[in-house]
């Protein structure tokens, strides 16, 4: 069973983009992501009720990586692509992405059979990943630029990539591990 790194993770994401028109929405990027990782040797499930249920009643994991029937890998994602699918705003998407990641970290220090996460956004929304004067007195918009923004040693960084028609996006993948401050 192939191990899944960040690296592993980032190059298959790139490499559905590249084979993808832009995804009609989020649902589309998510099952076209899962076919390539079914390849790692894991099952993969969607959306499935992972989280505490008393802290989290509503949240589903949008991919759960499993051997045997066992969670080993979560995977939230976040999709805005203007033009296709933008139905959350840049601010309302970071809030998100920092959610998602304290519900990974949440599980995994859990000492549950969860070994690792990761949260991934693609977007061609500028908005996205670039602080804006207005959003900087959101504190979830501050942690969000904090988390992208680390030193180089964790990678934090947004990656190029490029539907088949030639559209740029942009790509961050972050593996949980740190609390967030």
């Amino acid at each position: 069973m192939e191990e899944i790194t960040k690296k592993s993770l980032s190059n298959w994401i790139k490499e559905t983009v590249k084979e993808n028109e832009p995804f009609d929405n989020e649902y589309d990027f998510q099952f076209n992501l899962a076919l390539k990782l079914r390849d790692s040797g894991y099952k993969v499930k969607f959306e499935k009720f992972i989280y505490d249920k008393d802290e989290y009643p509503k949240c589903r994991c949008d991919l759960v990586l499993c051997k045997s029937d066992n969670p080993k890998i979560l995977i939230e994602l976040k999709y805005i692509f203007t033009g296709k699918q933008a139905q959350k705003t840049s601010i309302n998407a970071r809030e998100s992405f920092i959610k998602d990641y304290n519900r990974i970290l949440n599980k995994i220090e859990s000492r549950n059979t969860v070994k690792k996460g990761f949260v991934v956004f693609l977007t061609n929304k500028k908005a996205v990943f670039k602080q804006t004067k207005s959003s900087s007195n959101k504190e979830f918009v501050q942690k969000f630029h904090e988390l992208v923004n680390k030193d180089n040693k964790n990678n934090h960084k947004w990656q190029d990539c490029e539907f088949k028609d030639n559209q740029e996006c942009k790509l961050l993948v972050v593996e949980v591990k740190d609390k967030l401050k």
